[in-house]
């Protein structure tokens, strides 16, 4: 013989009288191996519609069929399925259902460390405050910043107080969706780019001192570069380093993005530029910037180098993110009067010692911060990025 049992009229997954009826018929089923137990479950509201769909249900119930729980949905029939999914196959889906503009996501990285485990998560409910704006991602920039956070690398001294923290994707560039009541000089539908936390996803709120209008010579995909590389060289060379005409900088790891843009601001400040690229193929590539001479950044060697460059003077400027022996020939490298501007994190945060003797003759160096700049002094960080643009 065999039974059938109605759950509730309900489709809410979590409605505890429909869920116990499919709970008791799995339980008869196993103390009464001889009966068969078919579930059938109805859609809310649509019961009298689904009439004759149940009619031919019951009807077609045989007892050697495996579809014991079975739900009737205005969109059809459904049972379920144990079934082998082709990953490539299933991805591609998930992308072309995936709204990447505006959608509501962001990219999580895996605790473990590993790029290939980065995953898309629902974004949570946020309310915009009134100094604040919300943007749909057009363009995301990726940062080694990302990179580090990605594989789990990052220091979490470091993290600690910075705009992004661990998560990914620090700068972005689309269009302002809302804006708060104390918003000023932007609307919405505006294009826009900005420094934000969860950049990489498609919807993003940002403080409006992050904020500002894409210059009209820039595409989306230029302008979601500028934030974190342009802001980086020009806060530290310009702000900071005071770099001017005449003046000698020592640019490392210049085929980068904040080194190929502080090239570009030295040369716009009329400075003489010297660089170091880590690789053959770099060093071939950077001189094309315009740039004096480029050293490697894998070799001491390039301290005699640069001191032989400036007949014995050192350069006025260092921008330096290379770490351990090669922060110390950095720091030999600066003439007197000379600005060493730190942007790398390493050394600062495994507590490195520096010996001060080395900033005599009135030498200076300069910790970069921007994730801090950006939390701790925004209205400057807007000065910064409006100037960059």
């Amino acid at each position: 013989f065999r039974r059938v049992l109605f759950r509730s009229p309900t489709d809410s997954q979590c409605n505890p009288i429909s869920s116990s009826v499919e709970a008791a018929a799995r339980v008869m089923a196993n103390e009464l191996p001889q009966a068969r137990f078919h579930v059938v479950d109805l859609a809310l509201n649509h019961t009298g519609e689904h009439l004759p769909v149940l009619e031919e249900e019951l009807r077609s119930i045989r007892l050697d069929r495996h579809d014991t729980v079975v739900a009737i949905r205005p969109e059809g029939r459904f049972v379920r399925r144990i079934v082998a999914v082709d990953v490539e196959e299933e991805e591609k889906r998930v992308k072309k259902q995936l709204p990447a503009r505006g959608g509501k996501y962001f990219c999580q990285a895996d605790p473990n460390g590993s790029l290939d485990s980065i995953v898309i998560r629902q974004q949570p409910q946020e309310n915009l405050g009134p100094d604040e704006a919300a943007i749909e991602v057009l363009a995301a920039g990726l940062n080694s910043k990302d990179i580090m956070d990605g594989l789990s690398l990052s220091s979490e001294r470091a993290a600690s107080g910075a705009l992004a923290g661990q998560k990914l994707g620090l700068e972005e560039a689309g269009q302002v969706a809302k804006i708060g009541e104390n918003v000023r000089g932007i609307g919405v539908g505006d294009p826009v780019m900005a420094r934000v936390s969860n950049g990489l996803g498609g919807f993003a709120i940002a403080n409006h001192n992050l904020v500002v209008p894409i210059p009209s010579s820039l595409t989306f995909t230029q302008a979601a570069c500028v934030p974190v590389a342009y802001v980086t060289a020009y806060y530290a060379l310009a702000y900071l380093g005071r770099l001017s005409s005449g003046e000698s900088v020592l640019i490392h790891s210049a085929a980068g993005g904040v080194g190929i843009a502080a090239i570009q601001i030295a040369k716009l400040l009329g400075a003489r530029v010297f660089a170091t690229a880590g690789s053959p193929a770099c060093r071939a590539w950077v001189p094309e910037l315009g740039v004096e001479a480029v050293f490697d950044s894998q070799s001491l060697s390039f301290h005699d180098e640069v001191k032989m460059a400036t007949r014995g003077l050192g350069v006025d400027v260092v921008l330096n993110s290379l770490t351990g022996s090669i922060f110390s020939q950095s720091l030999a490298c600066l003439a007197p009067f000379g600005r060493f501007l730190e942007i790398g994190k390493a050394d600062i945060y495994r507590n490195m010692r520096v010996g001060l003797e080395q900033f005599g003759e009135n030498r200076s160096l300069f910790a970069v911060d921007i994730d801090r700049l950006a939390t701790q002094k925004p209205e400057l960080h807007r000065r910064m990025l409006d100037e960059v643009c």
